[in-house]
C-alpha cells in the first residue's frame, strides 16, 4: 500500500499490517494512533486505522479515518473507494455513491468501484420498486 520513505511511517505500517493479519486489532489501533499523532497528514496511516476500527466494529471511527484518508489523498481512487465502502456499510448510500463516482473519475477502470456502485444502484432500484408496489 505505502511507498513512504519515512522509516517511522514504514515501521508503523509494518507493525499495523502484522497486527491486522494476526487479528490483533486493538494493538494495531494503539500503534496507528501513535503514528497518526506524529504524522497526521499520512493518508495510508489513516486507512490502516480505518481498517482496524472496522474490524473492531467501531464504525464511527472507521468512517472518520477513511474520510480523513480520502481528504488527504484526494487524487487516489482507492482512498475514495474505501471511504465509499464504509459509508455504504453504515447506510449513507448517497454519500457512498458520490465517493464511488469520484473514484471512477480518477480511475475509470477501477473494477471494485464499478462493482460496488452497481450493487448499490441495484439495491436502490429494488427498494424503489418495492416502495411503488406498496403505494
Amino acid at each position: 500500500m505505502s511507498m513512504h520513505q519515512d522509516p517511522d511511517i514504514k515501521a508503523a505500517e509494518d507493525k499495523a499490517r502484522d497486527a491486522l493479519k494476526a487479528g490483533r486489532y486493538q494493538e494495531a489501533i494503539d500503534a496507528l494512533q501513535e503514528a497518526v499523532h506524529g504524522h497526521p497528514a499520512c493518508a495510508d496511516l489513516h486507512t490502516f486505522l480505518g481498517i482496524a476500527y472496522y474490524h473492531m466494529s467501531n464504525m464511527d471511527d472507521a468512517v472518520k479515518s477513511f474520510a480523513r484518508a480520502a481528504a488527504l489523498d484526494n487524487g487516489h481512487a482507492m482512498a475514495h473507494y474505501n471511504y465509499a465502502a464504509i459509508l455504504d456499510k453504515v447506510g449513507k448510500t448517497y454519500e457512498a455513491i458520490e465517493e464511488l463516482q469520484l473514484a471512477l473519475k480518477i480511475d475509470p477502470h477501477y473494477r471494485q468501484a464499478e462493482e460496488l456502485l452497481s450493487q448499490i444502484q441495484a439495491r436502490l432500484e429494488t427498494k424503489h420498486k418495492e416502495s411503488w408496489e406498496w403505494s
